[in-house]
Protein backbone atom coordinates (compact mmCIF):
# COMPACT_ATOMS: atom_id res chain seq x y z
CA UNK A 1 0.00 0.00 0.00
CA UNK A 2 1.20 3.49 -0.82
CA UNK A 3 0.04 6.68 0.90
CA UNK A 4 -2.11 8.94 -1.24
CA UNK A 5 -0.37 12.22 -2.14
CA UNK A 6 -3.60 14.20 -1.65
CA UNK A 7 -4.59 12.71 1.73
CA UNK A 8 -2.13 11.12 4.16
CA UNK A 9 -4.87 8.98 5.75
CA UNK A 10 -5.61 7.17 2.47
CA UNK A 11 -3.56 4.19 1.31
CA UNK A 12 -3.83 2.64 -2.14
CA UNK A 13 -2.66 -0.70 -3.46
CA UNK A 14 -2.65 -1.05 -7.23
CA UNK A 15 -3.66 -4.58 -8.18
CA UNK A 16 -3.72 -3.81 -11.91
CA UNK A 17 -3.83 -0.57 -13.93
CA UNK A 18 -7.62 -0.45 -13.41
CA UNK A 19 -8.07 -2.25 -10.06
CA UNK A 20 -7.25 -0.99 -6.58
CA UNK A 21 -7.68 -1.69 -2.89
CA UNK A 22 -8.11 1.53 -0.89
CA UNK A 23 -7.87 1.94 2.89
CA UNK A 24 -9.04 5.10 4.63
CA UNK A 25 -7.70 5.41 8.19
CA UNK A 26 -9.09 7.71 10.87
CA UNK A 27 -7.47 6.99 14.26
CA UNK A 28 -8.68 3.41 14.86
CA UNK A 29 -11.47 3.31 12.28
CA UNK A 30 -10.71 1.97 8.84
CA UNK A 31 -12.76 1.95 5.69
CA UNK A 32 -11.70 -0.51 2.99
CA UNK A 33 -12.86 -0.15 -0.61
CA UNK A 34 -12.56 -3.11 -2.95
CA UNK A 35 -12.19 -1.66 -6.42
CA UNK A 36 -11.15 -4.99 -7.90
CA UNK A 37 -12.92 -7.87 -9.58
CA UNK A 38 -11.81 -10.19 -6.74
CA UNK A 39 -14.68 -10.60 -4.25
CA UNK A 40 -12.23 -12.06 -1.69
CA UNK A 41 -9.75 -9.16 -1.80
CA UNK A 42 -11.04 -7.55 1.42
CA UNK A 43 -11.24 -10.89 3.25
CA UNK A 44 -7.64 -11.64 2.24
CA UNK A 45 -6.54 -8.16 3.35
CA UNK A 46 -8.27 -8.54 6.75
CA UNK A 47 -6.61 -11.95 7.23
CA UNK A 48 -3.22 -10.39 6.47
CA UNK A 49 -3.81 -7.43 8.81
CA UNK A 50 -5.05 -9.72 11.60
CA UNK A 51 -1.50 -11.00 11.92
CA UNK A 52 -0.40 -7.51 13.04
CA UNK A 53 -3.51 -5.84 14.51
CA UNK A 54 -6.71 -6.69 16.34
CA UNK A 55 -9.24 -6.36 13.53
CA UNK A 56 -13.01 -6.22 13.96
CA UNK A 57 -15.06 -6.09 10.82
CA UNK A 58 -18.68 -5.03 10.84
CA UNK A 59 -21.02 -7.48 9.14
CA UNK A 60 -22.96 -4.60 7.62
CA UNK A 61 -21.53 -1.17 6.80
CA UNK A 62 -23.86 1.17 8.68
CA UNK A 63 -21.76 3.94 10.31
CA UNK A 64 -18.43 5.65 9.77
CA UNK A 65 -17.17 8.85 11.42
CA UNK A 66 -20.65 9.92 12.50
CA UNK A 67 -22.29 9.33 9.13
CA UNK A 68 -24.86 6.61 8.50
CA UNK A 69 -24.94 4.43 5.40
CA UNK A 70 -27.79 2.46 3.87
CA UNK A 71 -27.45 -0.01 1.06
CA UNK A 72 -30.20 0.53 -1.52
CA UNK A 73 -30.88 -1.02 -4.92
CA UNK A 74 -29.56 2.12 -6.66
CA UNK A 75 -26.40 2.42 -4.53
CA UNK A 76 -25.23 3.46 -1.08
CA UNK A 77 -27.10 6.29 0.66
CA UNK A 78 -25.03 8.39 3.10
CA UNK A 79 -26.85 10.57 5.61
CA UNK A 80 -26.63 12.26 9.03
CA UNK A 81 -30.15 11.63 10.31
CA UNK A 82 -29.08 10.46 13.77
CA UNK A 83 -26.47 13.23 14.06
CA UNK A 84 -28.95 15.97 13.14
CA UNK A 85 -31.64 14.61 15.47
CA UNK A 86 -29.05 14.58 18.25
CA UNK A 87 -28.18 18.22 17.50
CA UNK A 88 -31.83 19.25 17.58
CA UNK A 89 -32.26 17.56 20.96
CA UNK A 90 -28.98 18.91 22.35
CA UNK A 91 -29.86 22.50 21.47
CA UNK A 92 -33.55 22.28 22.44
CA UNK A 93 -34.88 22.45 18.89
CA UNK A 94 -36.60 19.06 18.58
CA UNK A 95 -39.95 20.73 17.91
CA UNK A 96 -38.64 23.03 15.16
CA UNK A 97 -40.29 22.91 11.76
CA UNK A 98 -38.35 21.61 8.74
CA UNK A 99 -37.67 24.10 5.95
CA UNK A 100 -37.30 23.49 2.24
CA UNK A 101 -34.19 25.69 2.18
CA UNK A 102 -31.65 26.33 4.96
CA UNK A 103 -31.69 30.12 4.53
CA UNK A 104 -34.36 32.73 5.04
CA UNK A 105 -36.01 34.11 1.95
CA UNK A 106 -35.32 37.62 0.70
CA UNK A 107 -38.33 39.11 2.52
CA UNK A 108 -37.32 37.61 5.88
CA UNK A 109 -33.61 38.47 5.70
CA UNK A 110 -34.15 42.06 4.57
CA UNK A 111 -35.39 43.07 8.03
CA UNK A 112 -32.97 45.15 10.12
CA UNK A 113 -30.54 42.86 11.93
CA UNK A 114 -30.00 43.19 15.68
CA UNK A 115 -26.34 44.17 16.09
CA UNK A 116 -26.29 43.63 19.87
CA UNK A 117 -23.30 41.52 20.91
CA UNK A 118 -24.13 38.22 22.62
CA UNK A 119 -23.08 37.56 26.21
CA UNK A 120 -20.37 34.97 26.89
CA UNK A 121 -22.76 32.01 27.42
CA UNK A 122 -24.74 32.82 24.27
CA UNK A 123 -21.51 33.29 22.31
CA UNK A 124 -20.35 29.81 23.33
CA UNK A 125 -23.74 28.35 22.41
CA UNK A 126 -23.58 30.09 19.00
CA UNK A 127 -20.08 28.68 18.44
CA UNK A 128 -21.17 25.15 19.45
CA UNK A 129 -24.17 25.19 17.12
CA UNK A 130 -22.16 26.65 14.24
CA UNK A 131 -19.33 24.13 14.74
CA UNK A 132 -21.78 21.23 14.77
CA UNK A 133 -23.39 22.54 11.58
CA UNK A 134 -19.96 22.95 9.96
CA UNK A 135 -19.38 19.22 10.37
CA UNK A 136 -22.72 18.46 8.72
CA UNK A 137 -22.14 20.93 5.88
CA UNK A 138 -18.69 19.57 5.01
CA UNK A 139 -19.57 15.87 5.10
CA UNK A 140 -23.04 15.11 3.77
CA UNK A 141 -25.26 18.19 3.91
CA UNK A 142 -23.57 20.30 1.26
CA UNK A 143 -26.86 22.15 0.82
CA UNK A 144 -26.16 23.81 4.19
CA UNK A 145 -22.70 25.09 3.26
CA UNK A 146 -23.63 28.66 2.30
CA UNK A 147 -25.96 29.22 5.27
CA UNK A 148 -23.42 27.78 7.74
CA UNK A 149 -20.65 29.87 6.17
CA UNK A 150 -22.76 32.96 6.82
CA UNK A 151 -23.03 31.93 10.50
CA UNK A 152 -19.32 31.16 10.76
CA UNK A 153 -18.39 34.66 9.56
CA UNK A 154 -19.44 35.98 12.95
CA UNK A 155 -17.96 33.11 14.96
CA UNK A 156 -15.55 35.24 17.04
CA UNK A 157 -18.03 38.06 17.75
CA UNK A 158 -21.56 36.78 17.10
CA UNK A 159 -24.54 39.11 17.21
Amino acid sequence: FNPCAAASCIYVKEISPTEYLVIGVFVDDWLVLNLTSDPNAVTDLIASLSGHFVVKMAAVFERFLGAQFESRPDGIYMHLTQYVRGLLERFGMSDSRPAATPEAGKDESSEALDETLLNRADTQLYQQITGALLFASTTVRLDLAHAVNMLARRMSVPR
